[in-house]
C-alpha cells in the first residue's frame, strides 16, 4: 500500500497488526471517533498524539506534513 498521508499510515499500521480503531482507541484511552477521524482523514493527530501513535506502533510515520498536503490540528 502506498502511504501518501498520515491517514494512510494509520490505516496501514492498523492493518499490519490487525487492530480495529476501537481497540487502538481503548489502548490509548481516547474516543474511538477520534481514531476513526484520523484514519479517514477528516482530522489529524496533533504532534503529541502522533508521537504516541508512533511509539504504539513502534515506527515513525516518516511523513513531512507539508509535502503530504495536510496540516497539524495543533490547537
Amino acid at each position: 500500500a502506498t502511504v501518501r498521508s498520515l491517514s494512510d499510515w494509520i490505516q496501514v499500521q492498523l492493518q499490519k497488526v490487525n487492530l480495529s480503531p476501537y481497540f487502538l482507541a481503548k489502548e490509548l484511552g481516547i474516543p474511538t471517533r477520534l481514531v476513526r477521524s484520523w484514519a479517514d482523514g477528516t482530522d489529524q493527530p496533533n504532534e503529541q498524539q502522533r508521537e504516541v501513535l508512533e511509539k504504539f506502533f513502534g515506527c515513525d510515520a516518516n511523513l513531512d506534513p507539508a509535502r503530504a498536503g495536510f496540516t497539524s490540528s495543533r490547537r
